[in-house]
């Protein structure tokens, strides 16, 4: 397993990116008849107690956000999202035992971006891969500090990434179809 990388990817065969986006998150076609709950929705129905504090789900979208979404359709506004954004790519990380936000890391640099995944490096910081107004990037957060320390531009913009077992290098994929490998290194 140390030579396989898994990345993942979309086709929805959809020709419209709001009809892709609403068979992605609800997964199901789009009718004029029906509004369907949206996965996270139904997940947090499914999973969530009736007691607990934190919303059933966050979505954190690009540009804004910061009220409850209307995502949740007959299964009713308990169980749907809290929408946040203000544009940057934004990480929160969590505290499981306390339902508690430990830290919110952000990036300056990158507009109306969305972290798509990140992972913990051998050195303690954080990499995560972002999207953005047409360009990606990978992003590196010390967890002492909220603003990232380092970004890597890439060509385009990137939808996922894996890490390599090795902690050296990096796949990415690509919105314009392709697969990028990097090598990290310390900065010379």
């Amino acid at each position: 397993m140390h030579h396989l990388c898994l990345i993942r990817g979309v086709d929805t065969a959809e020709d419209d990116h709001g009809l892709g986006r609403y068979k992605v998150l609800t997964g199901r076609t789009k009718t004029a008849a029906a509004n369907d709950p949206e996965i996270g929705a139904v997940a947090a129905r499914a999973l969530m107690p009736e007691d607990y504090a934190l919303p059933g789900y966050v979505l954190i979208t690009p540009g804004g956000g910061g009220g409850r979404g209307s995502d949740s359709a007959h299964l009713g506004p308990k169980y749907a999202s809290v929408r946040l954004g203000n544009g940057k790519p934004t990480v929160l990380l969590f505290d499981w035992n306390t339902q508690e936000v430990r830290q919110k890391l952000v990036t300056d640099g990158v507009e109306r971006g969305v972290v798509w995944r990140t992972e913990w490096l051998a050195d303690g910081s954080l990499m995560g891969v972002t999207s953005g107004a047409n360009e990606g990037a990978l992003l590196f957060w010390k967890t002492d500090a909220a603003n990232d320390f380092h970004q890597l531009k890439l060509p385009s913009n990137a939808r996922d990434m894996d890490l390599h077992p090795d902690g050296l290098h990096v796949a990415t994929a690509h919105h314009d179809s392709h697969v990028r490998l990097t090598r990290l290194a310390a900065k010379a």
